[in-house]
């Protein structure tokens, strides 16, 4: 270029970006895959709820925890409960705060879990990018697995495996950056993205876990050998999910006089699951007490969710011990920490076993495929065949996740609603799914004179609270005079009592034997309702006029 020309060229305005481009992106944003993933996921969590009327009741029992925070009769944070981690139901706070005045605080669980599955869409497609996956196979992967069928229904129904999920992405994201030479901050985040996971579920510890291992693996494979360097690495990591969980235990500690209220508590999974310690036959029989029977569960339950996992977790493994690869070495690792922590729990009796808590192989195998064929880039024929080979294998794993869905022996808690779903004549919805007594209950709750209080375990009636609309109404578990009114229920602080005929699962009815089968000389049978849980509604006589 001449000076002349050199010179005329820098003197030229530069093009200026079109004023609509903001809008542009935004609208783009608005239509992208992840987003388009999302609208789906609502869509089908409002056709389930609305629609349907179908509710998952853990998804429920999380809107109503955030609901006691701040719209229940003692509104305050420790409400939220000290059992089930807290994360989930914190977000859905200001979703409850804007639907409940339409009596739709029941929807913040689907709002929650289509924003974290579009979220999690959203993450991969970075991961992919990071990886170098082409355009095309980058889209067809995305749509591959925001559309696969448990990814479709965790998205839509309010519960934390969506967050899990996504936080679990977002923590390996950081650390595939930070293993092929990312800055320290990818790190840093990295950690405090991984100590998310456990503010959401308490596998985050076994993620954290997988974690420490991939840093130590890309420390001794791809980093220099500088013992300081690496104590300092994993120092970095660990700090900030042992301060969450540190503090997980000062608050249960605190508030509530245990500092493992949330594992041993008669609400905690160790009691809810004593049924399979006891000996009796169930369906973990062959598991429970059995490292290999434990082991075998966890391998079927995952080749059930997402056949091509199998293979594509063997595949990486071989890649990563073979090649010492440490980005492959970690990111499997953190694909076997869920599975191995729940066949631990499996092992030990203390878990349900249920088909939910191995939809994590799904995710992973997504972002393990780009790495297995990593090796196969230089030579085009096997380039192609091991993508074509490996589409292949993800659409029949499509299917086969569907039909997991929908086999009562595997999917357990899913099986009434998608059989429900697939063939509504021949397959009605259950009545478990529709929580028509506790409906039936709210609405008469709310029909009594004004002053009504009644007194009730949150346990096992937080879908009764969540459906009425008027929420102080009811003196719960999650209230801080709660002991108070339980100890002397006839002190006038409350109306009426509300038990059910599983008083060993509830504070309720054990505080108070025998009233839900004769009632008491303070407390008269106002209302049997029935239902699976035998609901009975006694209206309390003050002791002025008992006496």
């Amino acid at each position: 270029m001449t000076t002349s020309a050199a010179i005329l060229s820098a003197g030229a305005p530069r093009a200026r970006p079109l004023a609509g481009q903001p809008l542009v992106r935004a609208l783009g944003a608005l239509v992208s895959l992840p987003m388009l993933c999302g609208y789906v996921y609502l869509g089908l969590g409002l056709f389930l709820m609305l629609g349907l009327g179908s509710y998952a009741g853990d998804a429920l029992a999380r809107t109503a925890s955030a609901l006691y925070v701040v719209l229940s009769r003692d509104p305050h944070l420790a409400a939220i409960g000290f059992v089930w981690n807290p994360l989930p139901s914190i977000v859905q706070i200001p979703l409850v705060l804007a639907l409940d005045p339409f009596g739709l605080a029941h929807l913040a669980g689907p709002i929650q879990s289509a924003a974290f599955g579009a979220g999690s869409v959203f993450i991969l497609d970075r991961i992919l990018r990071l990886l170098g996956t082409g355009t095309w196979r980058r889209r067809a992967l995305l749509l591959a697995y925001g559309l696969d069928p448990i990814i479709v229904f965790y998205g839509a129904n309010g519960m934390s495996e969506s967050p899990l999920i996504f936080f679990m992405l977002a923590a390996t994201h950081q650390f595939v950056r930070w293993a092929r030479g990312g800055p320290y901050s990818t790190l840093i985040f990295f950690a405090l993205l991984s100590a998310g996971t456990f503010l959401v579920r308490y596998e985050g510890i076994a993620f954290a876990a997988a974690g420490i291992l991939g840093l130590t693996a890309a420390f001794l494979f791809g980093k220099d050998l500088n013992p300081d360097r690496l104590e300092a690495i994993l120092l970095t990591y660990t700090a900030p999910i042992s301060y969450v969980v540190a503090l997980w235990i000062f608050f249960n500690w605190i508030l509530v006089g245990d500092p493992l209220h949330f594992y041993r508590s008669s609400y905690g999974n160790v009691a809810l699951t004593a049924g399979f310690r006891s000996g009796g036959e169930t369906y973990l029989s062959g598991a429970v007490g059995s490292i290999a029977g434990s082991a075998a569960y966890a391998a079927v339950q995952s080749a059930y969710v997402f056949p091509a996992s199998v293979l594509i977790a063997a595949l990486a493994a071989i890649r990563g011990l073979l090649r010492k690869e440490h980005v492959t070495l970690g990111v499997l690792g953190f694909a076997l920490s869920l599975p191995a922590f729940h066949a631990y729990l499996v092992y030990s009796g203390t878990s349900f076993g249920w088909l939910r808590f191995f939809i994590y192989c799904v995710p992973f195998s997504f972002v393990l495929l780009p790495l297995v064929l990593e090796p196969l880039r230089g030579t085009r024929p096997a380039w192609i065949a091991g993508w074509a080979i490996s589409f292949a294998l993800i659409l029949v794993s499509w299917p086969a996740s569907l039909f997991a869905l929908a086999d009562p022996n595997h999917g357990r808690e899913e099986a009434g609603i998608v059989a429900h779903l697939i063939d509504p004549t021949r397959n009605p919805l259950p009545a478990s799914y529709t929580f028509g007594t506790d409906k039936e209950i709210a609405r008469y709750v709310d029909g009594l004179p004004p002053g009504t209080v009644v007194l009730m375990d949150s346990a096992l009636a937080f879908s009764i609270d969540l459906f009425a609309r008027d929420h102080r109404r009811y003196a719960i578990t999650n209230d801080r005079d709660f002991p108070q009114i339980l100890d002397r229920p006839d002190g006038g602080a409350v109306t009426h009592i509300l038990v059910t005929r599983r008083s060993d699962s509830e504070a309720v009815g054990a505080a108070l034997p025998g009233l839900w089968q004769a009632g008491a000389a303070y407390a008269t049978l106002e209302r049997d309702f029935g239902g699976p849980d035998r609901w009975r509604l006694y209206r309390v006589h003050p002791a002025e006029e008992g006496r």
